[in-house]
């Protein structure tokens, strides 16, 4: 689950975002989108499917953290998680049943579901090239690249993000835990301390590349010296069980 504060779109993002179609075929990017597509091995089949109310509407509810909607950056995160277990050895660490899904939280209903319908409305403008081409141009005037918040705009930013595991127990109430990620600032400041601080680990490690490898590899395999980096820098990391269901 995220709950982003009044963050906000640089004008590159945006240009990345209105100009994805034309360099990606459809049928490349929703071969992308499927689960696992970046898994180095087959991941599991989910168990069990998504509600027609819920793929329409766009509203979930889920307990201890609230109404949540469709997010837009939810299918490049899922991938890079998805990706992580794959090259953890699959099973052999997150289990032989594990699923990763990530939406925003919003305040009522009626919220998730305007931000669903934004959000799908968009893409779907962005396959038809006369639409796709206006939001280029609008998106180039409000905020042409390399221009986007100050410093002092993001004063009041924050990113908070809340993540609920469920134990593969065959059991009525298996056991769950709650990880929380949370930054105050912008998130392009905090994408740029995640860049730097993953470099000073592998910098600061010399056996990272023997135990590691090369290739393709995601934060998740940088451990704890990673996490200690960043709750050095600002970031909170918080962690507990939940009570029973």
């Amino acid at each position: 689950m995220a709950d982003a504060s009044r963050s906000q779109f640089s004008g590159g993002s945006l240009a990345t975002i209105v100009s994805l179609s034309d360099h990606y075929g459809l049928d490349e990017l929703k071969r992308s989108s499927k689960p696992f597509a970046l898994s180095p091995i087959p991941g599991p089949k989910p168990l069990r499917s998504v509600p027609f109310y819920t793929r329409f509407l766009g509203i979930r509810t889920v307990p201890d953290l609230g109404i949540l909607t469709t997010w837009m950056l939810a299918s490049p995160n899922v991938a890079i998680v998805e990706r992580t277990w794959g090259l953890l050895g699959g099973k052999e660490f997150y289990g032989p049943s594990f699923q990763y899904r990530e939406y925003r939280r919003v305040r009522n209903k009626f919220a998730a579901m305007m931000v669903h319908f934004a959000i799908t409305l968009g893409f779907i403008a962005l396959t038809i090239p006369p639409l796709r081409w206006l939001l280029q141009i609008v998106a180039h005037n409000v905020y042409p690249p390399g221009q986007g918040p100050s410093k002092e705009d993001t004063t009041g930013d924050s990113l908070e993000l809340r993540a609920i595991a469920e134990a593969d127990q065959h059991t009525f109430k298996p056991k769950r835990a709650m990880a929380k990620f949370l930054w105050q600032g912008g998130v392009y400041h905090l994408t740029a301390l995640l860049a730097v601080e993953a470099a000073m680990v592998i910098l600061n490690d010399d056996g990272i590349v023997d135990r590691l490898g090369g290739g393709l590899l995601t934060p998740a395999m940088l451990g704890q010296p990673y996490i200690d980096r960043l709750r050095n820098a600002g970031v909170v990391f918080e962690y507990r069980l939940m009570p029973d269901k």
